[in-house]
């Protein structure tokens, strides 16, 4: 299919949620408004659902306290035909036996549980708000009486809460009979969540360059200014082993082309010993997914500078807002706030139109639209990475925001953890 037109459609029906999930983005919102998609809305999206191959139901927001849901799904089975895929995500709670049956009556392909642990405190502790024995007993009926029929599956955010417990987590969603578990990292949208990742926003080549400063704190840096001065006032150069390895460390660096955030190396936020539980962790997972015969989709746990993606623009996939509003990916559609490489910033929403005034292929096809996506197709060459950058931690007049980066890119992808392949979207 050609490249005018978007091969994925993600719809977020709603933007209101019936939980307060401690990582979800609408607890950083700035001014984000709670809204449902109406059907005479959604039914705009008729000319782009011929185009599409799939549709998937769910952004910011619990889709399932949209009351035309049900005629949402069933309205793009009839636009879309038999062969397009229609995707749904929500938090089981609203997941009634008759809701469910209605949903896969009306047509729908796959249909996910956001659920974090099975032990109903911890979950309760993730989940604010959830009512843990009707999710689970709605996820159940769901994989006991449609589980033939649709593709069920779990989306597990993993965590420091919730590491150690996913290979038996896996294990007993294979017993239940689940089809796939889909695993991401957390986003950390404040300073609480950024606390509960276990992935580092330094590049694999950045810990390679610098993992003899790793954990040193500051005095490296204290050490190399005490060089310089030693050097510019005195005429003699102080001997130090801290500045050697500060020094060999920056070689490294510039041998594989890339920079070194010695303030989040020396800080003791790269922990290596982490990122072996969890590479250990994900190694049992796998085997006890592949043991049950359940298939699992693991995030990495850690990433090449160089091989960053947009997932959006690599699946051609355009998102709407609740109220029409067209955007490039799910983090473009409210503004919010994140914690990032130690520090907060204000992301803001970018939209490129408004399916109330336009097609969606009219919106796709402007220039805007066109020069984002082209542009992000190149990422680890247009975009730089604020991770292995010294100056993004120590706060530089680009890290308040997303509207402009040192390459000169507005809006900026700068500190996208969906670009890295850690957090991932179910699209």
């Amino acid at each position: 299919m050609a490249d005018d037109f978007p091969l994925a459609l993600q719809v977020e029906v709603s933007s209101a949620c019936n939980l307060d999930c401690f990582m979800c983005q609408r607890r950083s919102w700035v001014s984000g408004e709670e809204g449902l998609m109406p059907l005479s809305l959604f039914r705009k999206l008729e000319g782009s659902l011929c185009e599409a191959e799939r549709v998937i139901l769910y952004g910011i927001g619990e889709p399932l306290m949209n009351s035309d849901i049900v005629e949402m799904v069933a309205f793009a089975r009839r636009v879309m035909g038999k062969g397009g895929e229609i995707s749904l995500s929500t938090n089981g709670v609203l997941l009634t036996p008759k809701l469910a049956g209605m949903l896969v009556d009306a047509g729908l392909t796959s249909l996910y549980v956001s659920l974090d642990s099975l032990n109903e405190e911890k979950l309760k502790k993730i989940r604010r708000g959830i009512d843990y024995v009707g999710a689970l007993e709605n996820l159940k009926f769901l994989l006991k009486k449609f589980g033939s029929d649709v593709e069920v599956g779990l989306e597990y955010v993993v965590m420091r809460e919730n590491l150690g417990e996913l290979p038996e987590f896996v294990a007993e969603a294979a017993g239940m009979d689940a089809n796939h578990i889909f695993v991401s990292h957390i986003v950390p949208y404040f300073e609480e969540a950024a606390s509960q990742a276990v992935y580092t926003t330094v590049s694999e080549e950045a810990i390679e360059a610098g993992k003899e400063l790793l954990g040193r704190g500051w005095r490296v840096i204290v050490e190399a200014a005490r060089f310089f001065v030693s050097l510019g006032y005195v005429g003699s150069i102080m001997e130090s082993s801290e500045v050697e390895l500060l020094s060999e460390a920056w070689r490294k660096a510039e041998a594989m082309g890339v920079e070194l955030n010695v303030p989040l190396l020396l800080s003791g936020e790269v922990d290596v010993n982490l990122l072996e539980a969890v590479k250990k962790t994900f190694s049992e997972t796998e085997r006890v997914a592949r043991e049950h015969g359940v298939k699992i989709t693991l995030p990495p746990v850690s990433f090449s500078v160089k091989g960053r993606s947009c997932p959006y623009v690599e699946k051609k996939t355009a998102v709407i807002r609740w109220d029409g509003m067209v955007a490039p990916c799910q983090e473009y559609l409210h503004d919010h706030q994140l914690y990032v490489n130690k520090h907060s910033k204000t992301f803001k929403a970018h939209l490129f139109g408004d399916i109330k005034k336009s097609s969606l292929k009219e919106i796709w096809g402007s220039g805007e639209y066109t020069e984002f996506r082209k542009k992000i197709e190149a990422l680890p060459e247009t975009v730089p990475w604020c991770g292995n950058c010294p100056y993004s931690t120590l706060k530089c007049w680009f890290v308040d925001g997303n509207e402009l980066d040192c390459y000169g890119n507005s809006p900026s992808c700068s500190e996208c953890i969906y670009s890295t392949g850690m957090a991932k979207c179910n699209i």
